[in-house]
C-alpha cells in the first residue's frame, strides 16, 4: 500500500511458487501493518495454482511480476529488484507471517543505525511461536549455514547485536547494497542463496543488524520441491540434492585460499556429519553424494565469480574468521 504517487519508503518482494496454501495470511498480515507506506510486489515463478488470483485479487494491490517457469528464489528476487522503486527493500518468504509492527520496526532500526546496509528479523516457528527459528545467520569453521538461536525462547530474544549473516526468509537491506555487491546469484536456483548474497555483503566490507522487535512466523520448507508431507516431513531428493551443492558453492565464491586450506579438516567434518545423517536418517544419500560431487568440482564453473567476489573483499582474513567462529556480537 503506498499513500502517494510518490516513491514509496518500502518495497516488499514475495517470491512465490505454487504458494497457494499459505499465501492469503502472507498478504494478510502486510495489509495490517502499522508502517502503510510501502509497494508490494509478488514474482510468481511460473506456478499452477490460484496463488496468482489470490495476489491480484487481494485488498493490498500487489503488483505482480510473472516468470514462464520456475527460476528459483534467487531469480525471482533480482525480477523485484529490477522493479522495486524504494531505496528500503525488504524480503518476505510467502509461507511467512509478519506481526503488525514489522515493517515500522525495519524502517526504525535502519533510521536508527545509518552505518548498517542490512536488518535481520527475529523469525518465530508458527508451530510453536515461543520458540526462535532464527535471530539473524552465521556461517561457521566447518563452512555450514547456523541459525543464530534457533530454538531459544522468544523471551531471551537478544537485544542490540550486529550479526554476520541474516536470512532471507524476513530481511531488509538497503537497495544501495545491490550497487555495490550485485543482486542475488540465481546459479543457487534455492537454499543457501540469500547466505551467498549477504556473505559478498559483509565480505565487501558491509554490516548488518538484528531488529529484535521485527518479528515474524515462518512455516518452514513449504515451497513444493516433492517433500513428502506429514508429522515428520522428508526432505526430497531435489532439495538435499540442492543444498548439498550450494554449500559447496558457498565456499567457492566467497572463502579466500589460504582460509579454505586451514579450515579444510573442520570442512570435511561438517560434510561428514551431513554424511552420517543422510546415510542413517534422511535416506537421501544418493542425493546428498551427488549434490557433493557437482559443487565440490564446480570450482572451475565458479571462477569467474569467485575472482569478481575477491575484487570486492575488505573483509581481512582474521576478522572473517572471528566473524565465523561465533556470528554476532553486541552493539555499543
Amino acid at each position: 500500500m503506498v499513500l502517494a504517487d510518490n516513491i514509496p519508503k518500502l518495497s516488499v518482494l514475495i517470491p512465490n511458487f505454487n504458494g497457494e496454501a499459505f499465501l492469503g495470511r502472507c498478504l494478510d498480515s502486510l495489509a495490517a501493518q502499522s508502517e502503510r507506506d510501502f509497494e508490494t510486489l509478488l514474482i510468481d515463478n511460473g506456478s499452477t495454482d490460484r496463488s496468482v488470483s489470490i495476489a491480484q485479487e487481494h485488498q493490498l494491490s500487489v503488483r505482480v511480476l510473472r516468470l514462464k517457469e520456475n527460476q528459483g528464489f534467487a531469480a525471482a528476487v533480482n525480477v523485484g529488484l529490477d522493479s522495486a522503486r524504494a531505496e528500503l527493500v525488504a524480503i518476505l518468504n510467502n509461507d511467512s507471517q509478519a506481526e503488525k509492527n514489522w515493517l515500522e520496526n525495519l524502517v526504525r532500526c535502519a533510521s536508527q543505525r545509518p552505518e548498517m546496509d542490512f536488518f535481520a528479523s527475529v523469525v518465530l516457528r508458527d508451530e510453536n511461536r515461543s520458540r526462535m527459528e532464527s535471530a539473524g545467520v552465521g556461517y561457521t569453521l566447518q563452512a555450514r549455514a547456523k541459525p543464530l538461536f534457533a530454538d531459544k525462547p522468544f523471551s531471551s530474544r537478544p537485544e542490540n547485536l550486529e550479526v554476520f549473516l541474516a536470512s532471507g526468509t524476513a530481511v531488509l537491506f538497503r537497495k544501495s547494497m545491490v550497487a555495490k555487491i550485485g543482486k542475488m546469484d540465481p546459479d543457487y536456483f534455492a537454499y543457501l542463496e540469500d547466505l551467498d548474497f549477504f556473505l559478498r555483503a559483509r565480505l565487501a566490507g558491509l554490516r548488518g543488524m538484528l531488529c529484535p522487535g521485527a518479528m515474524v512466523y515462518h512455516k518452514g520448507a513449504s515451497t513444493n520441491l516433492l517433500d513428502r508431507p506429514g508429522h515428520k516431513p522428508i526432505e526430497s531428493s531435489r532439495r538435499v540434492f540442492l543444498i548439498s551443492r550450494n554449500r559447496w558453492y558457498l565456499v567457492w565464491d566467497n572463502l579466500p585460499t589460504g582460509l579454505i586450506i586451514l579450515l579444510a579438516p573442520l570442512i570435511f567434518w561438517g560434510w561428514l556429519r551431513g554424511f552420517f545423517y543422510h546415510l542413517f536418517r534422511s535416506g537421501q544419500i544418493s542425493s546428498f553424494l551427488a549434490g557433493t560431487l557437482s559443487g565440490f568440482f564446480s570450482l572451475p564453473a565458479r571462477s569467474k565469480k569467485r575472482a569478481a567476489n575477491k575484487k570486492l573483499r575488505r573483509l581481512g582474513a582474521s576478522e572473517l574468521l572471528t566473524w565465523m567462529s561465533k556470528g554476532w556480537k553486541t552493539l555499543p
